[in-house]
């Protein structure tokens, strides 16, 4: 669910339910080439591309409450970002990549 295409139309980001919980997954614009992107505890949602196609902002109940985290196209460097201290969920990128 939540399909999201990258800026520069390589690639597609969704969360899917896997064992239990959803993560975060890419593949290729031609359907090739998926992997799963987010590990661990928690449901990782609502996958959203940075404007350069480098990095992705979701939602994920990692630590018992909604946050959100960025994580880079390799998976290599994930995250959290200074929340509200409530359910923060639904990221959006600006132009300037903040």
């Amino acid at each position: 669910a939540s399909p999201a295409w990258s800026p520069d139309g390589k690639w597609i980001a969704y969360s899917s339910l896997q064992n239990g919980s959803f993560k975060i997954y890419i593949m290729k614009a031609n359907g090739k080439d998926g992997r799963q992107l987010t590990f661990g505890t928690g449901n990782d949602e609502e996958p959203t591309w940075s404007p350069d196609s480098r990095f992705i902002a979701f939602n994920s109940t990692r630590g018992g409450k909604k946050s959100i985290f960025i994580i880079s196209l390799d998976g290599s460097r994930v995250r959290k970002l200074k929340g509200t201290g409530s359910a923060d969920m639904s990221p959006a990128w600006s132009p300037s990549l903040k």
